[in-house]
């Protein structure tokens, strides 16, 4: 038999491997009848399978025969347990995972809180993860990515994903999801699961994790988390063409404290046009502009206006730094 014939229970995509990003095809699939597998089980092994269906998600994926993982000739949430037992194992060739990009579509999933911390050995901290601005993401039915983590300040053990779902599934019709940690990696899939498409953006969920004992021994700002491999893909699995993926990066230096002053005030925000009015700033030791991927940005301040050269669409970071305090400001352009 063919081995393109073959399911192989987990390996919704048929790339292969089993992984993260099968949750996402799972979820586009979900409620499609088949005719049941003569052989219903989880098992790690090729097994012939009913293909007198018509190819879904534009061709990409050859046969939606593949999502029904148990066999049960019923794809349902159950099928996803086919992905987190055999999460990892492969088979015949590896191929990448596969989506159709759709050109002008970008977006972000970044760290909106990615300020300086004062951080406390041994503590638990929670850090918010969102994709794109508020009401800014068209046409989402799913999303997969993955967080590499500085394991030589963060406890991999610690490390956890929890859900925020408001925006996702206003209509309640609730989410599959999916989450597991590979070496110093934690791989993330989210999808709805009625095969219709919302809008909206925000925060995802947070992300909490344990501080190594180490950092007391440091006094500089270190990166110890970034995201990578994002994909978002409406309800036929047709993907943004391009995800900016941010970092979070932490300052270990203590003796200042992240309050802004009460009279501080940044506008407009967003900003159409890169320029922004500062109030509250009488005198400062350092203004740093970066974008979500921590790439310093040109700019000139000159009477309490800065103007960001070169600028585009998306959120930017400010951090401030005065002789007491230090603070970060998340600023947006949009036009």
């Amino acid at each position: 038999m063919n081995p393109d014939s073959l399911v192989w229970p987990g390996d919704v995509n048929n790339n292969g491997i089993v992984n993260h990003t099968d949750l996402l095809y799972l979820g586009a699939s979900l409620g499609s009848q088949l005719v049941e597998r003569d052989s219903i089980s989880t098992n790690w092994e090729g097994m012939g399978a009913p293909f007198n269906v018509p190819a879904a998600f534009n061709n990409v994926l050859p046969s939606i025969a593949f999502a029904d993982c148990d066999g049960s000739g019923f794809i349902e949430e159950l099928d996803a347990d086919a992905i987190e037992i055999n999460y990892g194992l492969t088979h015949d060739n590896l191929l990448q995972d596969e989506f159709i990009k759709t050109p002008g579509l970008f977006s972000e999933i970044y760290f909106p809180t990615s300020e300086t911390l004062f951080i406390e050995a041994s503590n638990t901290y929670e850090i918010d993860i969102s994709l794109g601005a508020e009401n800014s993401i068209d046409e989402f039915y799913g999303l997969s990515f993955s967080i590499e983590f500085n394991t030589d300040f963060v406890d991999i053990n610690s490390v956890f994903f929890t859900l925020e779902n408001d925006w996702m599934d206003l209509d309640q019709q609730g989410l599959l999801q999916f989450q597991r940690i590979n070496g110093n990696r934690l791989h993330v899939a989210i999808s709805r699961k009625n095969r219709m498409s919302t809008n909206g953006g925000g925060v995802i969920g947070t992300v909490s994790l344990i501080i190594e004992d180490n950092v007391t021994e440091l006094n500089s700002a270190v990166e110890i988390m970034g995201i990578e491999n994002a994909e978002i893909v409406n309800q036929n699995l047709n993907s943004y063409q391009e995800v900016y993926e941010g970092n979070f990066i932490v300052d270990f230096i203590n003796p200042i404290h992240t309050v802004r002053p009460d009279n501080f005030k940044i506008y407009p925000n967003p900003s159409s046009n890169g320029q922004f009015l500062i109030e509250g700033l009488d005198s400062y030791e350092s203004i740093v502009i970066t974008d979500i991927m921590g790439r310093k940005q040109n700019f000139i301040f000159d009477k309490n206006q800065i103007q960001i050269e070169n600028f585009s669409n998306g959120i930017y970071f400010m951090e401030v730094t005065t002789k007491e305090s230090k603070w970060i400001e998340k600023i947006v352009i949009q036009y």
